[in-house]
Parts: C-alpha cells; sequence; structure tokens
C-alpha cells in the first residue's frame, strides 16, 4: 500500500556466445586446357568470404568460401601461372540464448592454405579456417530509479548516483565499392597473380540517428609484368557511408568492423597499367553507451513497516582507453638464400585475451609470409606465424572494446638465413569496470495502524553510530530521518556523527 516504484529500462545486447571455431576444407582442381602443365607449385594463397548469415531459436548457421588462388611454375616456360578455385564452406553454432532476435558476427581467417599437385593437370587445395564467431541477444534490465508515496506516510529514500557502460546497439550494414588506381610501374601488367585487401577504420561519428564512418581499403597486388618480372603494388582507397542508428544518448562509443564479401580485381587501361577494385563490404558497428542513472538503494517509512526486496547487479563502467604500438621485426628462415624480396606479407589473424592478475594480456597472431628470388634466380615463398602480446592495466570484461590493425607498410629484406620483415601493429583496448551494487527491486508497506500511534517507542533514544553504520542505518533503524538527526544534535555532515552520542528524536505525525 501507498509505495508506487519507478524504474528505468535499459535497452541493450547481451553476449551470449562468444566462441571460436576450427575447420578444414579441401578441394580438387583440374587445370583448365587453357592453362599451361604444371612443373612447380610456388604458394597458395586465399581469401575468405562469409556470404550468409542466419540466426533462429538455439541455433546460429553461417557459409561461404575461400577463394584460392595457386601460383605456379609451369613446364617448359617462363614466368607463374595462376589458377583459381573457390572452396566452399558451411558452419554452426548452438546456444540456448540465441534467439530468431539475435545477431551473429563471424570473422573468418584463413589460418594456413596449401596447394599440392597431384599430376601436371591436377591440384589439391587445402584451407585450414578459425571463425571467431560473436552472438549478441536483445534484453531489457530496470533498474529503480524513483519511489512515489503521499507525504504522511513519511517514505524516505536512499539515492545514488551511478553510471552503466552497456551495449545498446548492434547494427551492420552491407555496401559496395568500387574504385581504379594507377599500378604506376615501369612496365605494363599482363597477368594478375594474387591480391589481397585489407581495412583501416578512420573517423567515426554518432549524429542522432546515423553513424557516419569513414576508412580506407588498402589493396596489395602481385603482378606479372609485359617482361614476365614480378612486382607488387599496395593502394589506399578512401570511402565514407552513413549506418542507420536507433537514437542514442550522447556518451557513446563505437566498434566498427569492415569485413569482405565479395571482391574482384582487374587490370584494364593501356598494357593493362590501371587496377580496377570491385569491393562487397559489411561494415558490423557495435555501440557502447555511458549512461548516468540516479538508482534507489534503499526504502523505508517513519510511519508503517516497509517489506522492500533487493537485487544485487554488476553495472559496467568504462574505465578508459589504453593504446599498445609495436614496431617488429621477425626472421623469416629459408632453405633457398633470398637474392631478392618480391613480395612481404603480414596478416592478422583472430585475437584472444586472459587475464593475468589485474592486467588483461591481449595476444595477436600474425603470418608472415614471404615471396622471394633465390640465388637460383627461381620464385620461392616461405612463411611463419608469430604472436605478439599487448598488456593492459584493466580487467577483462565483455564490456570491454578491442580494436586491433596494421600500421604503415611491410617490408622485407635479404638477410643471413632468410629475409627480416618489419612491420607495425596497433592495439586499442577501451576498458570497462564492474561494481557491485545492491538496488532496490520491490518494496510494500504493512497495512495496520502506523507504529508510532501506538506509544511502542519512546520519543527520544541516544545512541552511538557503529563503526560500519551510516547515518541512514541510525536512522532506519530508529523510524526517524537524517535531517532531523543532524538537526536535533546541531550538526551539519554525516561525518561528524561518529565518535559521539547521538540525540535522535522520533519523527512526529
Amino acid at each position: 500500500m501507498g509505495i508506487e516504484l519507478n524504474y528505468q529500462r535499459l535497452q541493450c545486447y547481451e553476449p551470449v556466445l562468444t566462441t571460436t571455431m576450427l575447420q578444414e576444407e579441401t578441394l580438387e582442381s583440374i587445370v583448365p586446357d587453357s592453362c599451361p602443365d604444371i612443373a612447380r607449385i610456388v604458394l597458395a594463397s586465399g581469401i575468405p568470404f562469409v556470404t550468409s548469415r542466419s540466426v533462429q531459436e538455439g541455433k546460429g548457421e553461417f557459409s561461404g568460401q575461400v577463394r584460392a588462388s595457386v601460383l605456379y611454375q609451369p613446364e617448359g616456360q617462363e614466368g607463374l601461372r595462376r589458377l583459381e578455385v573457390h572452396i566452399p564452406f558451411r558452419s554452426s553454432v548452438t546456444g540456448g540464448e540465441i534467439t530468431d532476435q539475435s545477431k551473429m558476427m563471424v570473422t573468418p581467417i584463413l589460418q594456413q592454405i596449401e596447394g599440392r599437385a597431384l599430376n601436371p593437370r591436377k591440384i589439391l587445395v587445402r584451407a585450414n579456417l578459425s571463425f571467431g564467431v560473436r552472438v549478441w541477444t536483445p534484453s531489457q534490465t530496470e533498474l529503480c530509479c524513483g519511489v512515489e508515496a503521499p507525504e504522511s506516510d513519511g517514505v524516505e529514500q536512499l539515492r545514488q548516483d551511478a553510471a552503466v557502460y552497456y551495449v545498446s546497439a548492434v547494427q551492420e550494414k552491407p555496401f559496395t565499392f568500387s574504385d581504379e588506381v594507377s599500378l604506376g610501374g615501369r612496365t605494363g601488367a599482363e597477368e594478375l597473380l594474387d591480391e589481397w585487401v585489407s581495412f583501416r577504420c578512420g573517423e567515426s561519428k554518432l549524429i542522432g540517428s546515423k553513424l557516419i564512418f569513414k576508412g580506407e581499403a588498402q589493396v596489395h597486388v602481385l603482378y606479372r609484368t609485359m617482361d614476365g618480372s614480378l612486382e607488387n603494388g599496395e593502394y589506399k582507397l578512401p570511402f565514407s557511408q552513413v549506418m542507420e542508428m536507433p537514437e542514442l544518448g550522447e556518451d557513446t562509443d563505437c566498434q566498427l568492423q569492415l569485413q569482405l564479401t565479395g571482391a574482384e580485381c582487374t587490370l584494364g587501361g593501356e598494357n593493362g597499367n590501371r587496377l580496377f577494385a570491385d569491393l562487397e563490404i559489411l561494415a558490423q558497428a557495435v555501440v557502447r553507451e555511458q549512461r548516468p542513472l540516479s538508482l534507489i538503494r534503499d526504502v523505508y517509512s517513519t510511519v508503517y513497516p516497509v517489506q522492500a526486496e533487493y537485487l544485487t547487479c554488476r553495472l559496467a563502467q568504462r574505465s578508459g582507453t589504453e593504446e599498445d604500438h609495436q614496431n617488429l621485426r621477425e626472421l623469416v628462415e629459408t632453405e633457398q638464400p633470398v637474392k631478392a624480396v618480391l613480395d612481404a606479407k603480414a596478416e592478422l589473424g583472430l585475437v584472444s585475451c586472459v587475464q593475468e592478475g589485474d592486467q588483461t594480456v591481449v595476444t595477436l597472431p600474425v603470418e608472415l609470409r614471404l615471396i622471394f628470388l633465390g640465388e637460383d634466380d627461381q620464385v620461392y615463398c616461405a612463411r611463419r606465424t608469430v604472436q605478439t602480446d599487448s598488456r593492459f592495466d584493466c580487467p577483462l570484461d565483455p564490456a570491454a572494446q578491442l580494436q586491433c590493425q596494421s600500421e604503415g607498410d611491410v617490408f622485407g629484406a635479404p638477410v643471413s638465413g632468410g629475409a627480416e620483415i618489419r612491420f607495425a601493429l596497433s592495439v586499442q583496448m577501451t576498458g570497462a569496470r564492474r561494481d557491485s551494487m545492491a538496488v532496490l527491486k520491490d518494496a510494500a508497506m504493512q497495512e495496520g495502524e502506523p507504529e508510532q500511534s501506538a506509544g511502542e517507542r519512546p520519543s527520544i533514544v541516544l545512541r552511538q553510530m557503529g563503526a560500519d553504520e551510516s547515518l541512514w542505518d541510525v536512522a532506519k533503524s530508529c523510524r526517524t530521518t537524517r535531517s532531523v538527526i543532524l538537526t536535533a544534535n546541531e550538526l551539519e555532515e554525516e561525518d561528524q556523527c561518529r565518535g559521539r552520542m547521538l540525540l535522535i528524536p522520533r519523527v512526529r505525525l
């Protein structure tokens, strides 16, 4: 009777499934009649595309393909040739909290790919894939933020200001992007041998219900020139997009992930000196919002007994952003002495995080690939996977966000025993901490006569605050108010109450 509670409702997304899946796919392919026989396979590379995703009750499914390129030395001919094969994949995840309203994010990584010649006209391609899968499910959290009751009921409420950091939106937008650039080489290009695409996210800004973001696609190509030599180039293609979002608060952080779902790179122009890139991209945004709240932690009445129910919640709060920039030099060993580096690549793998004491350790695998000219003037390929660690002074928490990307160009130079590859990485973490807080869940006054009118309680009490007590605890136990206690003892602040006997009068009707 007499108490009405008001609630703040937060519409948020919870990560109900976070997992890494490993999968191997193989495919045999016949060399087309228009291509020469295989003498020696030099390297295999590929780009994984997730082209379909779906969620239903308890299950998520996704599928796609690896577009693999196999470079080989043809029998009796100079220069490398390219074979392209498409390797399909399909997989699924299960979880009791996955619903048809969930949103699934899948990050495919091609961990390893190899091509083997079964005979001069047939190849076998094996691809080892890993998928980082995260499923977000919408949920609603209700927190008590106000109490309404008649003044005659003498209801007192304990209010505390707090801030909550939570995922308020998970949105995505597919878009296409086309551009063309000049290769800039001394001679024209005859055949495109290999290409890969990476992204760098630039500025992103939420304005009303729109997310405006900018970035660039970094297209790296390896091609055979008209005179039979190998050349490479990296080209930065800028773009900007607008994504529709729900209405959000002002204090937000946006974690943006760009994923390639299709790509077509072709040569054109006079002597094949221009590169045309047509890209299909999926932009996925996870928006975290920090919102101030005024929560009701406790309630009682100076007139009637009150039955209260409490909820212990762990509210996440943003704890700052840390960055780790690393300039790395790694040796890639080769069986053949390196006469010249033709191409060098550093590709980021799936990140993993562990808690060590009060720190979060972020481990990022990087695959290094080296294409080089041996002393016998033949083209070879060597690979090595390295791992880098970044340490951050914040606890590991689902509300934290992590961004990893390469910085600048990748360089390779011959050294004794192989080649040294130099590259730079940036790892950024916005941390979050959780504080446990007991807040009011429900409350009701017991019916009956007011206790004060029964004459069962003294009009004045003398007592001292306990070591673990607050003035609220004293006032609640004596059915009075904090302001009445301070006034009766001619005090201004709660800290002045400690270590002294307090005169505690009863609140009169």
